[in-house]
């Protein structure tokens, strides 16, 4: 059981850095060279829902479409440790790794955890 802890530690600690280092390198990046990263992103969560979700937001992207300039002035106009800790917490913590441990949740106790994400400013 040890081993496994670790493993799962390990695994959610690469995702961080790895979407955290992608998004990083996306502050500047057309929206062609965002709908690429999609890609890897869509790899990440387990559910189907949320692959279709990371598909739709690509063609959001590939279309330019105006839903899109808030995540980019997330991206390019947040300090570094503002962005990392909004990326961490929203985008990997609740989005990606989240959805697999409410998945998980869900095939052990029959019925899926509420979900819930708080914004706030200090």
């Amino acid at each position: 059981m040890k081993w496994v802890n670790m493993l799962q530690s390990l695994k959610n600690y690469s995702t961080e850095k790895i979407v955290s280092l992608l998004l990083s390198l996306a502050t500047n990046s057309s929206n062609e060279n965002l709908a690429r990263m999609t890609y890897l992103m869509e790899l990440i969560p387990k559910k189907d829902y949320y692959r279709d979700r990371i598909r739709w937001m690509r063609q959001l992207l590939r279309d330019n479409h105006p839903s899109m300039e808030f995540p980019r002035r997330i991206l390019r106009d947040l300090h570094p440790n503002q962005r990392d800790k909004w990326i961490t917490n929203l985008a990997v913590n609740h989005l990606l790794s989240g959805t697999n441990k409410r998945k998980a949740w869900a095939d052990r106790e029959g019925y899926y955890p509420p979900s819930t994400v708080v914004i706030s400013r200090p």
